[in-house]
């Protein structure tokens, strides 16, 4: 059970972001890899490296996350997610 057929189930595009508590990754579909393109303020490369469970890939471009804006936070906290079957 690979990252394709997961994925095919999903709407959409499916998977193109994946956001942690310590970084956002991006998907890269021509290698089939996530890799790194912001890290949240406060967390450093090695926080990340050693909650990950592979080898992690930083980004060339690797910026620093802004914070949201009360307005997305409450967008955010009225969203309702169904789980997918």
């Amino acid at each position: 059970f690979g990252y394709n057929s997961w994925n095919s189930a999903l709407p959409g595009k499916g998977v193109t972001a994946v956001f942690t508590d310590l970084c956002i990754l991006g998907f890269d579909e021509k290698h089939q890899e996530l890799f790194v393109t912001q890290i949240h303020p406060n967390v450093e490369r090695e926080q990340i490296i050693a909650a990950t469970g592979w080898p992690v890939i930083f980004s060339e471009t690797v910026s620093e996350t802004q914070m949201p804006s009360v307005e997305e936070i409450e967008v955010l906290r009225g969203l309702h997610f169904s789980p997918i079957p």
